[in-house]
């Protein structure tokens, strides 16, 4: 036997059949390590524990629609015009404002108009906005655009709601909506309410606005 030298260690030759059979044990259990998962989970204001309420800055315009122009830089946009007590206030609205039943707006007609505060403006005269929801109002009725919890009061404490059998209650694309409406984002159509606090209204028709899935 060859004398090993101090300090030095002897190598070790290992064998190829040796060396095949780790090669493949490596590569087996490779494949069958568990994949990493990824969650799939989606997080929306309902889940986060908090009242988070879609439209709060959300602010209405109503009036009667004065005048409608095709806008020259884009041909799926108008703008109009609407007199709000004397005063002009202007909407763009484009294909992704919600027009309540997509109804075709003309002059003359009496309409509520949303848009949000938190966007910026131009500072132009008279002022415009770009229209998020627009809805057809008959004579003497009102609209609510807010959140009403489970008992259908409205987050600000302004509007009690008292549906009857009457009452229609649908979604924003015209469906049918057959469970309770509170606890969600409402538009709310009424017209005579009570005079007391918070006043109470038998309303005509209310549409959930379903969140986005």
């Amino acid at each position: 036997m060859e004398r090993i030298r101090r300090g030095k260690l002897p190598e070790y030759v290992w064998p190829v059949s040796h060396i095949r059979r780790l090669i493949v044990h490596m590569m087996n259990k490779k494949k069958t390590a568990p994949a990493r998962e990824i969650s799939t989970e989606k997080f929306c204001a309902g889940n986060s524990g908090e009242t988070e309420m879609a439209y709060e800055t959300y602010q209405m315009v109503t009036g009667t629609i004065m005048e409608i122009r095709d806008m020259e830089s884009d041909c799926c946009a108008k703008t109009i015009s609407i007199n709000n007590r004397g005063q002009e206030v202007q909407f763009v609205v484009s294909g992704r404002t919600l027009v309540i039943n997509n109804t075709m707006l003309r002059t003359g007609m009496r309409v509520a108009a949303f848009y949000d505060a938190n966007l910026p403006t131009p500072a132009v005269y008279p002022p415009r906005y770009r229209a998020e929801i627009i809805t057809m109002l008959w004579r003497n009725q009102s609209v609510k655009l807010a959140y009403f919890d489970e008992n259908l009061l409205a987050a600000d404490n302004s509007l009690q709601l008292n549906p009857d059998r009457q009452t229609r209650i649908t979604t924003a694309n015209g469906q049918s909506y057959n469970c309770s409406p509170g606890g969600a984002d409402l538009l709310v159509y009424y017209t005579a309410v009570t005079r007391s606090l918070p006043p109470i209204t038998t309303p005509q028709k209310i549409i959930v606005l379903c969140p986005d899935v």
